[in-house]
């Protein structure tokens, strides 16, 4: 956990809020995108 930024893993509901979000109305117009979710390990 050293690694991990924020020194412990993501929580399902940290995540679910950018699933809901590209499932919704509001992203229809993203057609592509990479999301990292690593609690800022690969962050520089």
């Amino acid at each position: 956990m050293s690694a991990i930024q924020m020194h412990r893993p993501a929580q399902a509901r940290e995540i679910a809020g950018i699933v809901l979000f590209l499932s919704s109305d509001q992203a229809s117009s993203a057609t592509g995108g990479v999301f990292t979710v690593d609690g800022g390990q690969t962050a520089h």
